[in-house]
């Protein structure tokens, strides 16, 4: 066997010591400093894409819910326009029926925006 002052227990004992201290990093890193950034979560859902439509290649609708509010975004190459903004109804907000297809929503939208104008 290997005895103490040995070349082989000396490198052994470094590996060793240096696979504790790698280690305890990566744990430190993994688990300690998401705990670090609690304003963190709250920043990824702040904005949401409810639904998408590609119109062509590189043209796409967006529904948008940012707050309170959705928006009707249209992106086309490296240009995005809003086109429209729609407050949530209590029987559409996000989780209440999100499994509705993006054709279902855009119906939802004009619709209310027919209402609008009638009223």
């Amino acid at each position: 066997m290997t005895e103490p002052g040995s070349p082989l227990f000396d490198f052994v004992k470094t590996m060793a010591v240096l696979s504790g201290i790698l280690l305890l990093a990566w744990s430190a890193l993994r688990f300690l400093l998401p705990k670090l950034s609690p304003g963190r979560t709250a920043q990824q859902n702040a904005i949401e894409v409810l639904a998408r439509h590609p119109l062509e290649p590189r043209k796409t609708l967006y529904v948008v819910r940012a707050g309170k509010t959705k928006m009707l975004i249209a992106a086309a190459g490296d240009h995005v326009t809003f086109l429209k903004e729609v407050e949530l109804e209590a029987a559409e907000t996000p989780g209440a029926d999100s499994e509705k297809t993006f054709a279902q929503r855009l119906w939802l939208l004009k619709r209310n925006q027919r209402e609008d104008r009638g009223a």
